[in-house]
């Protein structure tokens, strides 16, 4: 059975590799243990062009990543460029 640093590991290995197929910068991100029934909460800001923020959303909403999206805001930032807040969790059992 997985502990909860299994979990956040592999939680935090998925949105990483998501990361590196979108085009995005000044990314802070934070996963944790999580009361059950959730695994991992995961909070998650960055900035870029809107297609590039809008399309990471996206990417982080498909149903392998095994996150379920709470928050999501999109801020604009002038020209083309908006940053995104995202909190999320994965169900207990559905970790990655």
């Amino acid at each position: 059975s997985a502990t909860p640093s299994d979990t956040v590991r592999a939680v935090r290995r998925v949105v990483v590799q998501t990361l590196q197929e979108a085009r995005v910068s000044g990314v802070r991100l934070g996963v944790s243990a999580a009361r059950a029934p959730y695994g991992a909460r995961v909070r998650l800001s960055a900035d870029g062009p809107f297609p590039q923020v809008v399309s990471l959303a996206g990417l982080l909403a498909r149903p392998e990543r095994g996150l379920v999206l709470e928050k999501v805001r999109f801020s604009p930032r002038g020209g083309e460029q908006v940053s995104l807040d995202l909190e999320g969790v994965t169900l207990s059992g559905s970790a990655p």
